[in-house]
């Protein structure tokens, strides 16, 4: 064997380069689930806003298609009757605002020029006018005769004043001479007011969209914005068209602050993926030294020795083989710490003694905060399996997991059947009980829990008399790493309610905590009865 290979040997097995490659290994999968998780975020905002969309797509079809209708209408009440007098035109125009609000007024204009207007209080100036003289609507005049269309303007400002959207549609009655030919009588139009149309349409936009609506002018083919304003082109927003029987619109819309990259989940993921790496190589690195340091040392202790040299090689496989399994090398920390306490305790001097308890102790820090971000990581991911089940059976079940002086200080109401899924939802109940026992001060600890059904839902609400959360806390509790309290004074990762309330969300309900510090906490979770 060569004198380079030996060296290469020598390096690749040391404890220094196992765990730098062990760190660099946690690092990479760490920063690349990460990266799936910003992808799978991007995705669904991208999604998210496509749906808000189309639903605004269909308000303005479902807004302008009503009243373009109504116009077709009148059109076709005034080819039957082109010599209506005043007083039928009004009963008629009348009748037909009532069919359809935000109508602002009803015209007919024969042979290009408005002969009458319903209402007329407010609109006199409107009479007289010849729209063929008017520029900026002649050339959609002369398109509507030639093509016997009826066409809807973007908002133009009228001489009564205000601005409509103004939907126009030709009128073609029977000529005299012949009864096969058409002549061309004028126009109809009704005019929507601007503002009430918008409302309309955007009413109940959620405020995490920002939105914008265009038309192309056919005057001279430029661009109109009259919702929102262009600067959303800079802002890479995603475009639908409406389709109308007179043009095309166009509705676009970005999230309100921009399109995120990271998702808070991947940022957790990464950064303590990437903690968890470091820690978990420097781990291995004192457990692998330690290791080298007692197999030098007990040399007359084959059975020992064997051991720890089958330990070394399935640690150094499983650097070999890592990938998303992060929890194993803790796994075998643990394990070589008890085989170290129980076989060389009478070899072990105090300082050993000392490193040894250290290790066991950041091992379990390091094992209860991966295996939090690895259940955050997953929960909701798979799908869920529904089905009906006694809430109170499963609640039971849960207390009768607690430590025996703690079964007693929960109470239970009485509970409905539930739907959802059964092996979620108790990590739910089980970590709000647990939380409410863990941070209470109180001697006489207790646990109160109820249930309330309405015909759409289940709300259960889990109440402690604990050591309760400050103002500017509960609106952040459930989010990842997040605690209400010092982690010197209590143990815990800050995953648990992000788990919870990730579980809930995936059964289409809400959390919520209602807490002042020193009156305890209740947390509610509304569940969906179908």
């Amino acid at each position: 064997m060569s004198d380079e290979t030996m060296n290469a040997r020598r390096i690749f097995s040391s404890p220094k380069a196992i765990s730098l490659l062990l760190g660099l290994l946690g690092i990479l999968l760490s920063w690349w689930l990460a990266g799936v998780e910003a992808r799978r975020f991007q995705s669904e905002s991208r999604s998210n806003v496509v749906q808000q969309l189309g639903t605004v797509r269909a308000a303005v079809e479902s807004s302008l298609n009503k009243r373009i209708y109504l116009t077709l209408g009148l059109r076709a009440f005034v080819s039957t009757h082109p010599d209506l007098n005043d007083q039928e035109f009004a009963n008629f125009a009348s009748a037909l605002m009532a069919e359809g609000n935000g109508i602002r007024s009803v015209t007919l204009i024969q042979d290009n020029q408005i002969s009458d207007i319903y209402p007329l209080q407010g609109n006199e100036l409107a009479i007289g006018l010849n729209l063929l003289e008017m520029p900026e609507q002649r050339n959609d005049f002369l398109r509507a005769i030639e093509t016997k269309q009826p066409w809807l303007s973007p908002p133009i400002r009228l001489v009564q004043g205000g601005e409509a959207f103004a939907n126009r549609a030709p009128v073609y009655v029977k000529s005299d001479d012949a009864a096969e030919n058409e002549r061309y009588w004028g126009m109809v139009s009704i005019l929507i007011n601007k503002q009430e149309l918008l409302d309309d349409i955007v009413d109940g936009l959620p405020d995490s969209l920002q939105l914008a609506i265009r038309a192309r002018s056919s005057q001279d083919q430029s661009i109109l914005y009259f919702y929102g304003d262009k600067s959303i082109e800079t802002t890479e927003p995603l475009t639908l068209d409406v389709n109308l029987p007179t043009g095309n619109w166009q509705v676009m819309g970005v999230p309100t602050d921009g399109w995120q990259q990271r998702s808070p989940a991947s940022s957790v993921i990464a950064w303590f993926g990437t903690i968890a790496s470091i820690g978990l190589a420097a781990l291995t690195f004192l457990l692998m030294r330690s290791n080298t340091h007692l197999r030098t040392a007990r040399h007359t202790a084959e059975n020992a020795a064997d051991e720890l040299s089958r330990k070394n090689e399935d640690l150094e496989a499983f650097v070999r083989t890592a990938s998303h399994d992060l929890r194993a090398p803790l796994r075998h920390i643990d394990a070589f710490c008890q085989i170290l306490a129980e076989d060389a305790a009478d070899r072990l001097n105090e300082n050993d003694q000392d490193c040894l308890n250290k290790i066991q102790r950041s091992s379990g820090v390091m094992s209860r905060l991966l295996a939090s971000l690895l259940a955050f990581a997953r929960t909701g991911c798979e799908g869920l399996a529904m089905e009906t089940f006694d809430l109170k059976q499963m609640v039971h079940d849960v207390v009768s997991r607690l430590p025996a002086q703690d079964v007693d200080r929960v109470q239970v109401g009485n509970l409905p059947s539930i739907r959802g899924d059964r092996t979620l939802l108790p990590q739910v109940i089980q970590n709000l009980v647990e939380n409410g026992l863990k941070y209470n001060n109180s001697e006489d600890a207790s646990i109160q829990i109820n249930a309330t059904t309405s015909a759409n839902e289940v709300t259960i609400t889990v109440a402690d008399n604990g050591i309760g959360m400050a103002e500017n806390v509960i609106d952040r509790i459930f989010k990842p790493g997040v605690r209400a309290v010092s982690s010197a004074d209590y143990s815990g990762s800050g995953f648990g309610l992000a788990i919870c309330e990730r579980i809930i969300k995936a059964h289409h309900g809400k959390i919520w905590v209602e807490s002042k510090v020193g009156d305890g906490s209740t947390f509610h979770v509304s569940l969906p009865t179908v």
